[in-house]
């Protein structure tokens, strides 16, 4: 009997031998000696339970600890190898390593490496076991509840609080307005009241083998429930809508509110946070207001507000632009036309007697003369994405004065003009003599008058020569050019009786009888001041000065 044991446990080992040798894990299923020989070969690695990983410890510098690997064989075995590792660097090995006087550097990941093997196949596997955290003054305090929590609380209700943490906590000391109200982990209201209004901080501190720590919270803050405010008064909204769009009214969201009613104009027109209008037309322009109701368990309450100043549109407002009526203009003055305001306008057409005159939002009219007076209109027109919207507009109506020209007359040795002006200046010889309507001759010489009207338009006569021998009503006798170079025009009123043209020093220079009013050559003249007699055929005379140039 003995004998056939020691043969079949020759044959097994044998056997295993065998297995080993060929890849015991692919062909365990295909060999069956005994039930002993089935169990041997599936027990072919030693077996572990799974280890604990990944244990957060909070060591304190200084100290020493031990690392164990608890995920011990479920058999006893020697077939077991355990490699200890912090950060990827070998540290020790065994069930079990120990680090004494603990340093900054021992901070990190310790992972244990394990090697299961057995005569046929071996096993190697990795878990990170600890995590290891350094303090240095004491436990890290870290709130299990919600802080800083804003409280309705209503009157003469309890309210209770506790302190919670993630390390055991060592005392309290509650404060509400500066004073102490409670030295507990839960502190409790028995009646809330307007005097429990306000912030309540609690300070903890905890100790463990590294020190002590004190920390202040500022836990939450009570106020009364009864006193309910639904919102802040919401921003009015100034909205525009195209014509024949839907328009959404949105109240926005709000805690509390457990109902909303819209108003167009007073009138209710539906409920809801939401309400949408559909076919915006011109009845839809108007104030839009939302009444909301709310509740915090308190109190209820009811507020009116309004959201919402709607403009129904069709195309872009174009402001109504200031208008300057009548303006009054000289002849040859300047003006600039401005289209003000441009709000809303992108583009500006001027036009005079409907014939387009200028773009943009200036018109500069330059040199202005009788037969541009009348009136200006500008249309500003712009597009946005309701439309194109156009506004025309008579911005001015100009009227073009013009100064009728002065005409000198002597009379009695004064010299006066027909025409009534505001202000006259005199000239004699071109300096300024004087600002009466009328100006008394008193020496020989080449007068001037310059007169202005109402409006500041300005208007010279021509020039009118006295010699202290006989005179002419200024004005009839024209001769020009002045200067001139080979011929001299000369226009009377009345029929010329004699031309005589003197040189500076008084000498004849030409002579010519009547009765004529003609083109005098006088290209054999020199260059010079030369001045003309011309005598009519009332024996009227009057002298002018001229000038030969070349």
């Amino acid at each position: 009997m003995k004998f056939k044991f020691l043969l079949l446990l020759g044959l097994a080992n044998a056997l295993v031998a065998t297995l080993c040798a060929t890849d015991v894990h692919s062909i365990v299923s295909h060999y069956k000696i005994n039930a002993e020989q089935e169990m041997l070969l599936q027990d072919s690695l030693p077996a572990i339970s799974t280890p604990t990983q990944n244990q957060i410890l909070s060591i304190c510098l200084g100290q020493s600890i031990t690392l164990a690997f608890d995920g011990m064989p479920l058999s006893a075995t020697t077939f077991l190898e355990i490699n200890w590792y912090h950060n990827d660097v070998l540290v020790g090995v065994g069930e079990e390593i120990t680090l004494n006087n603990i340093t900054a550097d021992a901070a990190g990941n310790y992972t244990a490496e394990i090697t299961r093997y057995n005569s046929c196949a071996s096993i190697t596997e990795a878990y990170v076991m600890y995590n290891v955290l350094l303090n240095e003054n004491g436990p890290d305090i870290v709130p299990t509840v919600p802080l800083d929590e804003i409280e309705l609380v209503c009157t003469g209700s309890y309210f209770s609080f506790t302190f919670e943490a993630n390390v055991p906590i060592d005392t309290y000391n509650w404060i509400h307005n500066g004073n102490t109200i409670s030295s507990q982990a839960n502190m409790e209201i028995l009646s809330f009241g307007p005097e429990n209004q306000g912030e309540y901080y609690c300070t903890v501190t905890a100790t463990n083998a590294c020190g002590t720590t004190e920390i202040n919270y500022l836990v939450f803050s009570l106020f009364s429930g009864d006193s309910l405010a639904l919102m802040d008064t919401p921003a009015i909204q100034d909205t525009t809508v195209c014509l024949g769009n839907d328009f959404e009214l949105t109240f926005g969201s709000v805690a509390n509110v457990s109902s909303y009613q819209w108003y167009f104009n007073d009138t209710a027109i539906g409920e809801g946070q939401y309400l949408t209008i559909s076919n915006m037309t011109d009845d839809n322009e108007g104030e839009y207001y939302c009444e909301v109701t709310g509740s915090n368990g308190c109190t209820t309450q009811t507020e009116m507000y309004l959201i919402y100043n709607v403009l129904v549109s069709s195309g872009p407002f174009i402001i109504t632009p200031e208008v300057l009526g009548v303006v009054d203009l000289c002849v040859g003055a300047d003006f600039t036309l401005v289209y003000y305001p441009a709000d809303g306008g992108e583009n500006f057409e001027w036009n005079y007697n409907e014939a387009l005159v200028g773009t943009g939002l200036l018109l500069d009219l330059t040199n202005l003369q009788l037969d541009q007076s009348g009136s200006y209109f500008c249309t500003a027109t712009a597009t946005d994405n309701c439309g194109t919207s156009s506004l025309t507009y008579e911005i001015a109506t100009l009227n073009i004065v013009d100064v009728v020209q002065p005409v000198i007359s002597n009379i009695d040795g004064v010299l006066q003009v027909q025409q009534d002006f505001n202000s006259y200046t005199w000239y004699l010889d071109g300096i300024s003599m004087s600002n009466d309507a009328t100006f008394e001759l008193s020496e020989s010489g080449t007068y001037a008058v310059e007169v202005t009207n109402e409006l500041g338009c300005t208007s010279a006569s021509d020039d009118f020569y006295f010699d202290g021998i006989n005179y002419l009503t200024a004005g009839t006798i024209r001769i020009y050019p002045n200067p001139f170079e080979n011929e001299l025009n000369v226009l009377s009123a009345k029929t010329i009786e004699s031309i005589t043209i003197y040189n500076a020093m008084g000498a004849i220079a030409y002579t010519a009888a009547g009765p004529l009013m003609a083109t005098i050559d006088l290209s054999a003249l020199s260059a010079g001041v030369y001045y003309v007699m011309v005598t009519n055929v009332e024996h009227q005379l009057e002298v002018l000065k001229v000038i030969k140039e070349n």
